[in-house]
This record gives C-alpha cells, sequence and structure tokens, in this order.
C-alpha cells in the first residue's frame, strides 16, 4: 500500500506545532529504543516520509540540503531544525501517519530513504579535500582556530558540521555501550539534547573552549570527511574518499579519516561475528 503524506489542514498557532513535535519526538524515541540496530529503523522512515512531505509542500526559501547529515538520526535532527524554519506541520503530518499505523509505513526500507535523499540533495558538490588542513596543529586550542579560518563567517555550515559530528560520536557511544539498559540511556541522553539544548545550527557555536569538548567536536570535525560537509545519500566504501577506520581514532591522532563511512558501516563489521557477514548476503 503506498503512503500518501498529505498536508495538514489543522489550525493553531505556535503552541499546537510544539506539542505536536513533543509528541512526535517522544514516539520515535520510544519505538527506536525497542529496535535499536535495525536497519530500517523509525528514524529511517521519519526522514524518508518527511522528505517526501518537504519536496510537496514548501518552497525554496531554505534549501533542505543545507539541513541534512550523514545518518538517519543527524539527519531528522537537522530536518525538524528546517521544519522549525518552514513547515511547522510536518511534526503534526507525520504523528498522524506513524499512529494511524498504515500498512504502508512497514514498506519505507533504507532503501527508498537513500533514494528519496539522493532526490532532495540533487546536484552533489564535492566536500573539502584539503589534505594539509590539520598540518602544523600544536595543541587543543589551535584546532578550534584552524576550523574557524576555514569556515569564516558562515556559522550556519560550522554549527550544522558540528551537529553531525555530535550526532555520529553519541551514536558510536550508545552503540558500544555494554548492556542494552547503557545503550537506552545513552540514545536517550542524546535525544534529549538534540531536540532541547541544540534546537539550531548556532547552538552549537555557543560553547566556551573544552580541552576534551574541543579535541572531540571541533578534532573530529577538522580530521574527518565532515569538514566542510556536502551532503551524499550514501556513505559506503565506494563512496568517500578517505579511510574508514575499524574504531574512531584517537582524539590525539590528526590523520584524515572518513567519519561518515564509519558511522555508515553494517553494525555486524564493529561487532559480532562479522568474518561470516558473506554468508548472510543477498538473503
Amino acid at each position: 500500500m503506498a503512503i500518501i503524506v498529505k498536508k495538514s489542514t489543522k489550525t493553531g498557532g505556535s503552541s499546537c506545532h510544539s506539542s505536536d513535535k513533543k509528541e512526535l519526538l517522544k514516539y520515535l524515541e520510544d519505538i527506536y529504543v525497542t529496535e535499536m540496530g535495525k536497519v530500517d529503523n523509525i528514524y529511517v522512515k521519519k526522514v524518508c516520509l518527511q522528505l517526501k512531505y518537504l519536496k510537496e509542500n514548501t518552497s525554496d526559501q531554505y534549501k533542505i540540503s543545507d539541513y541534512l547529515g550523514n545518518d538517519e538520526f543527524s539527519d531528522s535532527f537537522l530536518l525538524d531544525m528546517y521544519c522549525e524554519l518552514c513547515a511547522k506541520d510536518c511534526f503534526k503530518v507525520l504523528l498522524d501517519l506513524f499512529q494511524s499505523n498504515d500498512e504502508g509505513i512497514s514498506n519505507v526500507t533504507k532503501e527508498k530513504y537513500t533514494q528519496i535523499k539522493s532526490e532532495s540533495i540533487g546536484s552533489i558538490i564535492p566536500s573539502e579535500t584539503d589534505s594539509n588542513r590539520t598540518k602544523g596543529i600544536q595543541g587543543p586550542m589551535d584546532i578550534r582556530a584552524r576550523v574557524y579560518n576555514y569556515y569564516g563567517d558562515d556559522k550556519h555550515s560550522l554549527g550544522r558540521d558540528l551537529f553531525i559530528v555530535f550526532s555520529n560520536i553519541n551514536r558510536d557511544l550508545w552503540n558500544t555501550e555494554p548492556t542494552k539498559e547503557d545503550k537506552v540511556a545513552s540514545f536517550r541522553n542524546y535525544a534529549l539534547l538534540a531536540s532541547k539544548v541544540y534546537t539550531c545550527c548556532d547552538d552549537m557555536l555557543k560553547s566556551e573552549f573544552d580541552i576534551a569538548r574541543d579535541l572531540t567536536m571541533y578534532g573530529n570535525l577538522l580530521k574527518s570527511d565532515v569538514f566542510k560537509f556536502s551532503p551524499k545519500a550514501s556513505f559506503t566504501s565506494e563512496n568517500v574518499t578517505l579511510p574508514i577506520p575499524a574504531t574512531l581514532p584517537s582524539p590525539l591522532d590528526m590523520r584524515l579519516y572518513s567519519l561518515s563511512g564509519f558511522i555508515n558501516l553494517p553494525s555486524s563489521v564493529s561487532g559480532g561475528s562479522s568474518k561470516y557477514a558473506y554468508l548472510l548476503k543477498d538473503l
């Protein structure tokens, strides 16, 4: 059954939109904690449907591609920032759709998410490729200064890219927690910060210098392919130009790497019986 994403006819002020968004976010969180690790998870479905709605119901006042990340979690919260600007009805539409239990929702897959994301991006602009951008870094304070030097006055792009790094670091954290309870707690903490603290891209720029935070956030931004980010629909090994590590590199290791490729690795690569994964391919 095909899903038709219709524009909301609900009337009301900002309080209605805020309530719809709050209820939608809680719904997504509660579903995801029951299916953690699933490829076709609720955030994949949400972003796919959200992009379809935005494609059909918004103008070009803001570029959707400026609010896309490198996985379904960064995509989801960045797109919510976009909707707060020009498509607040979207929260009500998505909430109604998910609560309807339409059987077509189960047909929304990672493949369809990738397809509609590709359509939303359009032509791809290559990301920053300056291989010398980490040269001469002497300490943590140099990292933030180097990042600012490259981004200049483009606060939106810098805030967006830092948010992507923030999302990726947190996703790796909850994926590697030892117990299900720890994974759920780490994910819920991320979701709280992503929805309540970082409500627009500029919020990422408000923190004062902190050695640990700067090494993690600005350091991983400077040395990864999220730097001067240009969105793509897929980040497989064939679609990235930098090495994909098996684990996140040390904060003091300033060699360039693909964070986008790393965070999109199949779960079997970072744990479990990965050497037997070929037996499951195409089944």
